[in-house]
């Protein structure tokens, strides 16, 4: 079971981007189930996990660990970390005995069959999406000046709109006042002064 506090932490991160649980899920290539099961504590957050957690959608792993602010990174400091590193000397007899085995996908290019492409089109459009989710999140995170010159030309209306309701309604009162004490009603206007 895991901890509460990172299931709370899970859990704001997937609110914060403004998705579901299949939306957030699906962009790491897990099933409804996988990421509701991890969010409520049923399932252990793997490393994996985080790894995606942190390309996809740029997570501090800090906050993931201990929850110290940002919860996010920039895309630049995402691009230099372990993941995109040259593999260490340990790690070169597991990549030599790879190599002997066929993975599905490993010559993609090469067959060019409909199921494959459509992975490189899932793969477009989550990069997309990602490309979409960064800028998004920019935007959130620093206000545009000229939104906040908007806002501030916005407020000064309202006011200026609030101002003149308030001198029409005592202009409507005193031309009210002036109608009922200065003439008789049943006077003819065309008719001359006593």
């Amino acid at each position: 079971m895991e901890n509460q506090a990172l299931l709370e932490r899970l859990k704001n991160i997937r609110r914060l981007l403004g998705l579901t649980q299949k939306e957030f899920g699906e962009r790491m290539g897990m099933a409804l189930t996988t990421w509701a099961s991890i969010e409520q504590g049923r399932n252990a957050l793997n490393e994996r996990a985080k790894i995606l957690l942190q390309h996809i959608y740029n997570v501090n792993p800090q906050y993931l660990e201990h929850g110290t602010r940002p919860a996010f990174l920039d895309p630049e400091v995402v691009a230099y970390n372990s993941m995109k590193a040259s593999p260490r000397p340990k790690d070169e007899p597991f990549l030599e005995e790879d190599k002997d085995y066929n993975f599905p996908g490993q010559n993609v290019c090469n067959k060019g069959s409909k199921g494959e492409f459509n992975a490189f089109r899932i793969a477009m459009e989550y990069a997309d999406q990602a490309e979409k989710m960064k800028s998004q999140k920019e935007v959130f995170r620093f206000p545009c000046p000229s939104c906040q010159e908007k806002e501030e030309e916005i407020r000064a209306l309202r006011s200026n709109i609030h101002r003149l309701e308030k001198e029409t309604e005592h202009q409507r009162r005193i031309i009210e006042f002036l109608m009922e004490s200065g003439r008789p009603q049943d006077r003819n206007l065309n008719e001359p002064k006593p």
